[in-house]
């Protein structure tokens, strides 16, 4: 085995689990852009008082559309059977575009704005436009036909502009997004220089983290008492090779080891999976996890024989113990 056998080993357990974050980051990025999110961020704006085009409808789904006067055309807009907003026009370049406007303040609508800007999604009229238009043209004693030839084919819809339901799903993806970037970069931090692990940081405690390090790797070179398929035990240290950050353990400064067992689904179907649970003199807690029975009990048939003063299995009474001990130990420093 070569030198620094076990930081190599986190180093390449942590290009391992590289892959976990970054599908993550793919899959919120997907959806991301599956919400207007991007369409927002696109977002144009209209010069003052032009009316939307095809074209206009085409390149953007969400708009700013500065209009020097709006008014309302008496017809309200209903969504899920509620007042959400009010129809209102402008006469632009002899056309006549519509608008919805949020009904903040429910009826009657002010029936004229002044320098408004409407900022909402660009949808186009279906067979309600013929409608709207010929109760227009009756209000405005207008023809229908007049007033279908002047009307554009698309309205501004400002009801549906930042809802609470988007609103929700784009701080929650947000949300995501940072926690997988911040995972992925302490992964990749992680991999590149395993000494600013868990596994090494906590052994400043018990002393020279480099010392501690070169005498583990040297006793599970030459001094392995008991290996499991991913735990060494030598004469002084409890070493685990798991896929997160392991653990390097000076067995002098252990209190108190326990188990529990738990019940885990896999393909081949339910199997007991037990976490090994050390607590040390500096109320450091390891929790060595998805362990065999027989790890279990071979790995606490050397340390009962090697250190019998150690607290074994769980209890009330043993946490109390241990938790006075550590806060004795913790004022005399």
């Amino acid at each position: 085995m070569k030198a620094e056998m076990i930081l190599s080993y986190i180093a390449k357990s942590q290009r391992r689990r590289l892959i976990y974050p970054i599908l993550l980051l793919i899959a919120v990025l997907f959806l991301l852009s599956r919400t207007s999110t991007v369409s927002y961020l696109r977002m144009e704006t209209l010069p003052p008082d032009e009316p939307i085009t095809y074209r206009t409808a085409q390149s953007s789904m969400f708009i700013n559309a500065p209009v020097t006067t709006l008014y309302y055309t008496g017809e309200d807009y209903w969504s899920g059977g509620q007042l959400t907003g009010h129809f209102y026009y402008a006469l632009l370049d002899d056309s006549c575009q519509y608008y919805v406007l949020k009904a903040s303040a429910g009826r009657p609508a002010d029936p004229e704005l002044e320098n408004y800007t409407v900022t909402g999604r660009i949808d186009p009229f279906g067979d309600e436009l013929h409608d709207l238009n010929a109760r227009m043209a009756n209000k405005l004693n207008w023809t229908a036909s007049g007033v279908d030839a002047m009307s554009s084919a698309f309205f501004i819809n400002e009801t549906v502009y930042l809802t609470r339901r988007e609103i929700f799903l784009i701080v929650l993806l947000a949300a995501v997004l940072a926690a997988t970037l911040a995972v992925l970069a302490r992964t990749v931090i992680f991999s590149c220089n395993p000494r600013l692990t868990p596994a090494f940081q906590r052994l400043r405690k018990y002393g020279d983290p480099e010392a501690l390090l070169a005498d583990a790797e040297r006793q599970l070179r030459k001094r392995s008492l008991i290996r499991t398929r991913d735990m060494v035990l030598t004469r002084d240290y409890l070493i685990e090779f798991s896929e997160d950050v392991s653990a390097i353990i000076p067995l002098e400064s252990v209190l108190w080891t326990y188990d529990h067992a738990s019940l885990r689904y896999t393909l081949k179907g339910k199997r007991l999976s037990y976490t090994i649970h050390v607590v040390t003199v500096h109320g450091d807690e390891f929790n060595l996890k998805q362990k065999t029975a027989e790890d279990v009990q071979v790995i606490y048939h050397e340390l009962t024989t090697r250190y019998p003063n150690y607290f074994y299995g769980y209890s009330r009474e043993h946490q109390q113990m241990v938790r006075h001990i550590i806060k004795e130990l913790k004022e005399e420093e």
